[in-house]
């Protein structure tokens, strides 16, 4: 008797996203990137080692800076009543904007920047709160008031690490310190170090009408501003959290959490924190 093949179940096999990878010869571009946007036309905007990539499902272009700098961050702005890309370099940061060509061309907003010296600041996030823009370091931030066209430079201490814009509210995860709110004038205690296990925040998010706070190894906290109340959030995948190193996250339309770590790839989460798929080198990333 010959065997008989079995079917093989479609749940033993976990699913994955499908994914396509571009490399430097599709983009022409270098081979690091740090930042990514999508604008209201359904073009991707990257921030890459060479300069901004844009991407339109079709053709790749890239937009240098001044010096041909890195792009850090990228925020995508309309409330100029036409689409702005702001980013931020290093010691440089300024917006994209189509001219009458539908070329994109570049216009610094350094020269604004008033009694401040630059000492290697690098901008790493660019967040907007009604009509002021703020482009963070890791030394320093910078506000800039689009109606006034003007900007206000401030080096506090301890140093930023990461902004976070939560339902246009202002939060930040200082250098080894603690995590605060801005109250509109300035950055106001909101919780110590101490008791995010001594680790620091890497993403403040949305969740519930509470805040979920993802931490780089310690896991993802939910935090009610209202009373100060700090619980833990479980999630399936807290044991590989201790050691993948959370550097971002994101929260998409459908309530799903994804983190992308430094050793691990990509996790997607439902809102139960169960695990949804898992993207590696093993599975579809090359890097």
């Amino acid at each position: 008797m010959l065997p008989v093949p079995q079917p093989v179940s479609a749940q033993n096999i976990p699913f994955v996203p499908p994914s396509f990878n571009y490399g430097i010869k599709d983009y022409g571009a270098g081979n690091q990137n740090w930042a990514v946007a999508q604008g209201q036309n359904g073009v991707i905007y990257i921030g890459n080692n060479y300069g901004l990539l844009s991407f339109d499902a079709v053709n790749w272009n890239l937009h240098p800076l001044p010096n041909n700098l890195a792009v850090k961050s990228i925020l995508v702005n309309h409330s100029s009543g036409t689409e702005r890309i702001y980013v931020g370099s290093f010691e440089e940061f300024g917006y994209f904007e189509r001219d009458e060509t539908n070329k994109l061309c570049y216009h610094s907003l350094k020269g604004l920047v008033k009694d401040y010296t630059f000492r290697n600041d690098e901008i790493w996030t660019i967040h907007q709160l009604n009509d002021k823009l703020f482009f963070q370091s890791f030394s320093s931030y910078f506000v800039y008031n689009e109606k006034t066209q003007s900007i206000d430079s401030y080096k506090p201490y301890p140093a930023p690490l990461y902004f976070f814009n939560v339902g246009g509210t202002l939060y930040a995860q200082f250098i080894d310190e603690n995590f605060y709110k801005y109250d509109g004038r300035d950055f106001k205690l909101l919780l110590t170090r101490e008791r995010m296990n001594d680790d620091f925040i890497v993403s403040a998010l949305p969740f519930q009408g509470k805040l979920l706070l993802v931490t780089s190894k310690s896991g993802i906290y939910s935090f009610d501003s209202r009373t100060s109340q700090l619980s833990h959030f479980p999630t399936a995948i807290d044991s590989k959290l201790n050691t993948a190193i959370v550097n971002r996250t994101a929260l998409l339309p459908d309530s799903v959490l994804i983190i992308g770590t430094l050793n691990e790839g990509l996790f997607a989460l439902n809102a139960r924190g169960e695990e949804l798929w898992h993207l590696n080198r093993s599975n579809g990333l090359n890097n």
